[in-house]
């Protein structure tokens, strides 16, 4: 799990030039890349199908990337982890990847060539939120194979020990873009389990470098908790989480506990299950956030829980705990349950 915060990236922003996005001409794409001539064998690297030809880790045939960079659409991104691109050889420094369909390609003179024919201009999948310029579709991994594995593979060279990258098809995928005149971007995505009973909310989460500290972490945390609320299901996150990620959710825990304790009359005799209830955390979730907080508990036959309007207004003014700079409108969310759905 990640946070969208995650520091050490490098983030390049290209020149209008060199961005190759759909709204430039031709000609601008051509002289900033260098390129005289483009056909259709300048596609011939461009990996079709990379679903059969993932290995699993520790195979003899498994091949780890050293890929130090990724161009996707505006930006040049410095990864920080490593990704199993078939076909790659060790000479490769940067992977082109198409912010709309996800195909990556090895050579910069595929990627300008892909960029010019790609006719995608949004992930595929339903939309379920919209508000502004912010969308998120729901990618069905089994249905949409090629887009997920992409999206996993690429997702890898920012994240460690993630394994959905080998059983995309058991997950559905939360994709978040920004609409613009030239299509909608690719920001950051998380994905869940199918299984609509489990109390695992959300596998894996990434925030692309160039859109972090801008609240669409926390945005998608929130999402995923709001689905969890349509299905019944009190869940969470898949653990262990990372330091940075256990930070990014103890804030969004903290800040929802304290604002449901702000306007709770009581707040001196509530129970952990009655949080629990409230809030949709899961108590183990619960209980490390208050912890977190300095907010006493007392162990009984049930947790309660002690504290007073004071200690819960010095809480909210702390830095760690302050208001999300975005939220989920519930009435721009349009997901339904798959019983519904039917």
């Amino acid at each position: 799990m990640d946070k969208e915060n995650r520091p050490g990236h490098h983030v390049k922003k290209l020149p209008l030039g060199d961005q190759g996005e759909k709204s430039l001409k031709l000609p601008d794409i051509l002289r900033a890349l260098n390129l005289i001539r483009i056909n259709k064998e300048s596609s011939a690297n461009v990996q079709e199908d990379p679903v059969e030809n993932i290995t699993e880790p520790g195979s003899k045939s498994a091949h780890t990337s050293k890929i130090r960079k990724l161009q996707i659409g505006r930006y040049e991104i410095e990864t920080t982890s490593s990704s199993p691109y078939p076909e790659l050889n060790d000479k490769v420094p940067i992977i082109y990847v198409c912010e709309f369909c996800l195909k990556y390609m090895y050579l910069r003179k595929s990627y300008s060539y892909h960029l010019f024919h790609c006719k995608k201009r949004r992930p595929p999948g339903s939309l379920v939120y919209r508000k502004d310029a912010i969308h998120i579709y729901e990618v069905d991994g089994n249905k949409e194979k090629l887009y997920c594995q992409c999206l996993c593979l690429m997702a890898k060279l920012f994240l460690k020990n993630k394994e959905t990258l080998y059983s995309p098809k058991l997950l559905f995928f939360y994709i978040l873009c920004l609409k613009d005149k030239d299509g909608e971007h690719l920001v950051g995505y998380f994905s869940r389990d199918k299984k609509s009973n489990s109390n695992v909310n959300l596998n894996c989460i990434l925030v692309l470098p160039p859109y972090m500290r801008k609240g669409y972490g926390k945005l998608l945390i929130a999402l995923s908790y709001e689905i969890s609320r349509k299905e019944g299901v009190i869940g969470g996150p898949q653990k262990p989480l990372s330091d940075v990620g256990s930070l990014c959710y103890l804030s969004y825990w903290g800040h929802i506990l304290l604002e449901w304790l702000r306007h709770h009359t009581s707040p001196d005799r509530i129970t952990i299950e009655e949080l629990s209830k409230a809030t949709g955390f899961v108590k183990e979730d619960v209980i490390l956030t208050l912890k977190f907080m300095k907010i006493r508990t007392y162990y009984t036959d049930d947790h309660i829980l002690y504290t007073t309007p004071t200690i819960i207004e010095n809480r909210r003014r702390h830095a760690n705990f302050k208001k999300p700079k975005l939220s989920i409108q519930k009435k721009c969310l349009v997901w339904k349950t798959a019983t519904s759905r039917k």
